[in-house]
């Protein structure tokens, strides 16, 4: 579990991020944590020695990948496709070398003053709905796609092929609630996902056991690079853009001038299709409501456009689709490889000086 957890006379303790600790810091609600860099340090279970060997092995796969490639050695697709999860790991390694692994006892911290004083000054009240805790209102950004995730998740959840949602307040914040990316942050996410989709094109002239496997393997790495392409720009066009593509209010409800009756100008046929397509069009909402907003408490911070919804279905059912023929043909190749893939690294044609 790990973290700061935030202790109440009046409530349960509860996990607190980063935000919430600033917000309770300058508003004087909590005392400046007495934690020093040696007791985070101290409770990390995996060393610095143990993540550089990690770090170093992986740099070593890559390495024999590439010069297999150099001296036109078969590189099998399951060797490819590790490869893809290797950029992952190593990228992984170096943003969390600082970051204690499998912390288990979380740190308290002793509020002031009751959870419910809190939330009186910012004009709530202890019962009020939330989502994680009662200390969502300190600043909630969801990000897009953890909104999508959430939004498949609980569609699973319908069909009790995922486990329920936490009990509230939650315990500890679990990884998809990622933090919206911006700028640099964005960038990074989006160059390190087109390596890791692009490495499985790189297979594009890989000799297949036959012609077909590899069509179906140079059509399911391109769908899977073009569905998570047009995912991300469905993405920022709906999400971002959704405050502009929406009607405003004066589309949403037409009003009369004074003096005109819209009833009375409607013709006979006409009010009969109006009463007739009423419950179509109850349902047709109820649909786009839920489509919109699937969570449990309809949690208005899980809003999403219905058509980023839907697209985002529609990519990944196709993406999905690829990624688990690939997995599939990783293993089906091995039936029958070339020659070459079973030689190794000629050490001494690349230099000299080894033997």
């Amino acid at each position: 579990m790990g973290g700061l957890h935030l202790r109440c006379s009046d409530h349960s303790p509860f996990p607190i991020n980063c935000r919430q600790l600033h917000y309770l810091l300058i508003n004087g609600y909590v005392a400046y944590p007495s934690i020093e860099e040696n007791q985070i340090r101290d409770r990390n279970k995996v060393d610095g020695t143990l993540r550089l060997i990690t770090l170093i092995q992986t740099l070593l796969f890559m390495i024999n990948l590439l010069l297999r490639a150099v001296q036109n050695l078969s590189i099998t697709a399951l060797e490819l496709s590790t490869s893809a999860f290797v950029v992952l790991s190593i990228l992984t390694t170096v943003f969390w070398f600082r970051k204690p692994a499998d912390v288990e006892r979380c740190e308290f911290i002793e509020a002031n003053r009751p959870i419910a004083t809190i939330l009186d000054n910012n004009r709530l009240r202890l019962d009020a709905l939330y989502a994680y805790t009662p200390l969502d209102f300190t600043g909630r950004e969801e990000w897009a796609w953890s909104i999508l995730w959430m939004h498949g998740l609980n569609c699973l959840r319908r069909f009790h092929l995922a486990g329920q949602p936490q009990q509230l307040p939650v315990q500890r914040f679990q990884n998809t609630i990622v933090p919206i990316l911006r700028g640099w942050f964005l960038g990074i996410f989006a160059i390190v996902s087109l390596i890791y989709l692009g490495i499985f094109v790189a297979g594009w002239n890989y000799s297949f056991p036959t012609t077909n496997e590899q069509i179906l393997w140079r059509s399911a790495s391109l769908t899977a690079l073009i569905t998570a392409v047009a995912t991300f720009l469905v993405q920022n066009v709906f999400f971002t853009w959704s405050s502009s593509v929406r009607p405003s209010s004066n589309q949403l409800h037409f009003i009369p001038a004074v003096g005109e009756d819209p009833v009375a100008k409607q013709n006979k046929y006409t009010r009969i299709l109006s009463s007739r397509l009423k419950p179509l069009k109850e349902k047709f909402d109820d649909f786009i409501a839920i489509l919109r907003n699937n969570s449990i408490s309809r949690d208005p911070a899980l809003d999403a456009p219905a058509m980023a919804v839907l697209l985002t279905w529609f990519f990944g059912f196709f993406y999905v689709s690829a990624r688990a023929y690939i997995v599939i043909a990783d293993f089906v190749e091995l039936r029958s490889l070339p020659t070459s893939a079973y030689d190794t690294l000629n050490w001494s044609s690349l230099s000299p000086y080894i033997p």
